[in-house]
């Protein structure tokens, strides 16, 4: 997915020479667009990085409404290594939706800088299955099961080029502020004095700097 923006960006660099200079690009109000996001770009693995599809409507010259939902998932599985042993396997997803808005300040007709705030809200499912053998004995943890749920604003510093009139490219770095409630559900084998299940849950706050984003729009 990276390397599809990547190569999306520079092949937008290519046209946006090819239809020259002279033709304004800079959306009017009114103007309509969806976008597609790459989130995580420092993060070198794929299980960091996550997608978003969104929409953006231009409010007047300067101010954009934007609404985005973002997703990621990454699943695992692993030989125990020894005979008669289960696969070890594990599965972590979110979904995140945000409202919100962005303020553009024009340097060109093409090359906007601009700041954004939002509201975020995210929920996020991790499970883990443990490599078992054919007949564990009781107290053997077999399955830990995770909850997140995460609400809080978001801001964004970033730089949108409108390459051609029907798409632009923004680069932004994004910071998060948010309260989180976890919530996890340990399973084990069941025996004399061994619950079946085990819950536990925790509450907190979380601020996460220097999320970097690649967004491609395309306006109709």
């Amino acid at each position: 997915m990276r390397r599809f923006f990547l190569t999306l960006l520079c092949a937008c660099f290519l046209f946006g020479l090819s239809f020259g200079q002279d033709i304004s690009v800079k959306p009017k109000k009114g103007t309509k667009g969806l976008s597609f996001s790459v989130r995580g770009l420092s993060n070198l693995g794929v299980g960091g990085v996550g997608a978003g599809i969104g929409g953006k409507y231009w409010r007047s010259e300067r101010l954009a409404y934007t609404a985005s939902i973002g997703f990621s998932g990454r699943y695992t599985t692993a030989d125990a290594g020894q005979p008669g042993y289960s696969d070890n396997k594990g599965f972590s997803g979110s979904i995140s939706v945000t409202p919100g808005f962005e303020y553009h300040y024009f340097a060109t007709d093409r090359i906007s800088p601009y700041w954004g705030t939002g509201i975020a809200f995210s929920i996020s499912r991790s499970t883990n299955n443990a490599a078992l053998p054919p007949a564990p004995p009781p107290g053997t943890g077999t399955r830990i099961e995770s909850w997140r749920y995460s609400l809080g604003p978001s801001f964004s510093f970033g730089i949108e080029w409108f390459v051609i009139k029907n798409l632009s490219i923004a680069g932004s770095y994004q910071v998060n502020f948010s309260y989180e409630r976890n919530s996890q559900k340990w399973f084990r084998v069941p025996g004399p004095n061994v619950p079946e299940v085990t819950k536990a849950t925790s509450n907190s706050w979380s601020l996460n700097w220097g999320t970097s984003a690649l967004v491609a729009t395309f306006y109709f």
